[in-house]
């Protein structure tokens, strides 16, 4: 029997449709959560009344938000029983590993996590996204690596997720209003994106009736991967050499070994991401005050040549490295502060998966060797 090649003509699986949801969309290069284009929503929005729209489908106002803003601060009193326990992890812990150890804790703290029905799917999402911000922004303090939570974290996470997170990772400066509703708007900008690797991997956990947490865990190892939530690190090192060897250098080099530039081009949008203009205007009005205004040079530099030379445009990762630097985020929270948003788009598509479940089970092209016997057999 010969062996069955599918390399000639394979399909290309990116782009298939797989599932049908309600959540958001990405049509003409617009993306709209629950049919509202993602422009009217960030900077406009709360984040958790973006949340509580992504979570039930409509919009819930004030009465919303200060239900999701009740669920937070509880969320954050589970996150700082588990502050010795973190203390206890190596120093070099990456805060996305401090996280992955932290959230399977959480149903045991609150067993309602593991429920996995309709009724009370918002409290169980605001009180894992209060947990996540909480346990997020105590990865940021070192040298023991995990800052105790204690009554801090509730004061902060009163407030809302961006004001939480800023207070706890530092002391807010300058302008706070301004810095906490441009970190809003960072979390709008990625709350959900449609059917992207980690919601996948998500809504793949969630078909097997997995519960929230360990459905959440299952999306956060995926966004762990480079080429998903590690982009940013790419970003970092393109532009470090670009400072360093000079921008037409540094694209010239990439270009003449066939690699993308990081930052630039998408798999689903062809014309551009709406979500870099936004993410480009935020870079703009905070990094001047924000003692950044050379690392913002620089990036619109790259962005100017890399037009020239015919690149996609940018997408919405290339201005974030400007942005998290003029919020003074450490770089290595930039993945979690990716998370943080996007843990609203995963909470809704699990309990939408929940009420629509049918396990996803794909079959694969099998390209191994024919039908053969174990030596020896006949």
């Amino acid at each position: 029997m010969p062996r069955r090649s599918v390399t000639a003509g394979r399909p290309d699986t990116a782009g298939t449709t797989v599932l049908e949801s309600s959540i958001s969309s990405i049509e003409d290069d617009v993306l709209r959560y629950r049919g509202y284009p993602v422009e009217q929503l960030a900077g406009a929005v709360p984040f958790e009344e973006v949340a509580w729209l992504l979570w039930t489908g409509e919009p819930g106002g004030t009465a919303a938000r200060a239900s999701v803003l009740d669920g937070l601060v509880a969320g954050s009193r589970l996150a700082a029983s588990l502050s010795e326990t973190q203390s206890r992890l190596p120093e070099n812990a990456s805060p996305i590993s401090r996280v992955l150890t932290a959230l399977p804790q959480l149903p045991l703290l609150q067993p309602a996590l593991l429920a996995t029905d309709a009724e009370g799917c918002t409290h169980r999402a605001s009180l894992l996204l209060g947990a996540f911000t909480a346990l997020a922004a105590a990865t940021a303090h070192r040298p023991a690596g995990f800052r105790p939570l204690a009554d801090t974290a509730e004061h902060a996470l009163a407030r809302g997720v961006a004001a939480g997170f800023l207070t706890l990772v530092r002391p807010l400066e300058g302008s706070p209003d301004a810095q906490v509703q441009a970190l809003d708007t960072v979390l709008t900008l990625y709350a959900d994106h449609e059917l992207n690797a980690s919601t996948f991997a998500g809504r793949v956990a969630a078909s097997t009736r997995a519960d929230l947490v360990a459905c959440i865990v299952a999306a956060l190892c995926t966004l762990s991967g480079p080429l998903h939530g590690g982009v940013d690190r790419a970003v970092r090192a393109m532009l470090a050499a670009a400072a360093e060897e000079g921008v037409e250098a540094v694209l010239d080099r990439y270009l003449r070994a066939g690699q993308l530039l990081p930052g630039f081009g998408h798999a689903v949008y062809r014309r551009g991401d709406p979500r870099a203009a936004l993410m480009r205007g935020l870079a703009e009005r905070l990094a001047p005050a924000a003692g950044q205004p050379a690392l913002l040079e620089l990036t619109l530099a790259v962005e100017r040549q890399a037009q020239r030379r015919g690149v996609p445009p940018a997408n919405v990762d290339l201005f974030m490295v400007v942005v998290c630097r003029s919020l003074q985020i450490p770089d290595r929270l930039s993945p979690l502060v990716f998370a943080l948003g996007r843990l609203a788009g995963w909470c809704a598509h699990v309990q939408e998966q929940y009420q629509r479940n049918r396990l996803i089970r794909p079959r694969a092209a099998y390209v191994g060797p024919p039908p053969r016997d174990w030596p020896g057999r006949s």
